[in-house]
């Protein structure tokens, strides 16, 4: 009876073996492959031209975002954003609308969340928060004038517009007083993440950054090794 039954007991085997490799091979290489194109760069053309603007990047530990100084946002995205900012910087970021406003940390992170951004298309969002003081743990990036003003055509061409070309505010949606949620364009995926719409903005300004980057760390790994801390 045992002989007749250890046959099976291997194809059992076998087959759950083979289940949970394919269960957890395609996390592993997404893991993989984002350790590798994080640490790889880009290699845009010089800009050779004077660096004489800092904008810094800063993570909560999930979305990353850019902080640009608000006298340098530029006219016309402040006339957009059609608010009183009082505050000496302000914050850009691009996400799964889903997940920007259920998940504000790591800790209220909830599986469904976590699958809908990932799996569904969805709708995203921008998020833009007001600082009076830099974040301890901002990331300085120099910029020379041409390089700013093309990472401020990419945030602005992100937001979606009404038929009277301003954002559309989504309501009641911030974490604190002093940050908003607007309607923006794109979709959210494990391979365009939130993450990864920054590194797109610094590509598009014309810095060396990350090949691909789904998660924070990349772009402040790279950013960190080519700028000095903030003064």
């Amino acid at each position: 009876m045992v002989d007749k039954i250890k046959p099976w007991i291997k194809k059992g085997s076998k087959a759950l073996l083979l289940g949970l490799v394919a269960l957890l091979l395609p996390p592993l290489l997404y893991l993989l492959a984002a350790l590798v194109l994080s640490l790889l760069t880009t290699s845009p053309p010089l800009d050779d031209c004077p660096k004489v603007h800092d904008i810094y990047l800063s993570s909560n530990g999930i979305h990353l975002d850019i902080l640009i100084e608000r006298k340098l946002v530029g006219p016309s995205l402040l006339r957009q954003l059609d608010r009183d900012w009082q505050s000496k910087y302000l914050g850009f970021g691009w996400g799964d609308q889903g997940f920007y406003l259920d998940t504000p940390t790591w800790a209220e992170l909830k599986l469904e969340t976590l699958v809908a951004a990932v799996f569904l298309k969805s709708e995203s969002a921008m998020h833009v928060t007001s600082y009076f003081r830099l974040p301890a743990d901002a990331v300085r990036v120099r910029l020379c004038a041409s390089q700013l003003e093309r990472l401020r055509t990419f945030i602005e061409a992100s937001f979606e517009k009404n038929p009277a070309g301003a954002t559309v505010e989504i309501p009641d949606a911030g974490y604190t007083p002093h940050d908003f949620f607007y309607r923006a364009h794109g979709s959210y995926s494990g391979i365009n993440t939130c993450n990864e719409w920054v590194n797109d903005g610094l590509k598009s300004a014309g810095l060396s950054s990350c090949i691909w980057s789904p998660f924070d760390w990349g772009i402040l790994y790279q950013m960190r090794n080519r700028e000095p801390a903030p003064e």
